[in-house]
């Protein structure tokens, strides 16, 4: 998948898991720059599932591959797992870059906040270092991060 979005840049590529046909693979580096001008790099080779909305919602929000706001629930994943940040910065930058993708207000808060009630027991389960090196932060965002 690629994307025009302004704080987004580099392709944001997956290719579908050969071991697990449910999770795809980051194949190229992109970055995020937040509102608070601090970068977000995620590297290749983090493996997602897209976005884990629950089938049953699939209908109103679409599928998480498929969807527009992929870049920010790649981003949002990777920050859940490796506890980099807390999870109310990553719900936070999750909204934040939903709308940076052109997700429509009502789809956007309606995600935001299924990750805030359902979000606590994912996050503490599946806070990791190693995942951490996938990810690189830059505060505040420079030129090479």
């Amino acid at each position: 998948m690629r994307g025009p979005f302004p704080r987004f840049s580099g392709n944001v590529t997956i290719t579908q898991y050969p071991d697990n046909p449910e999770l795809f693979k980051v194949k190229e580096s992109f970055l995020y720059r937040s509102l608070e001008d601090v970068c977000y790099c995620v590297l290749p080779g983090w493996l997602t599932d897209g976005g884990s909305i629950p089938r049953l919602m699939w209908r109103v929000l679409g599928p998480p591959i498929r969807h527009p706001g992929l870049p920010a629930f790649i981003l949002h994943d990777i920050l859940y797992k490796s506890g980099v940040v807390s999870r109310k910065k990553a719900d936070d930058l999750l909204l934040e870059a939903l709308e940076d993708c052109g997700v429509g207000w009502l789809k956007r808060w309606a995600i935001y906040s299924g990750v805030r009630i359902g979000g606590q027991l994912p996050y503490e389960e599946e806070s990791n270092e190693i995942m951490s090196h996938y990810i690189r932060i830059s505060d505040p965002c420079t030129e090479t991060s």
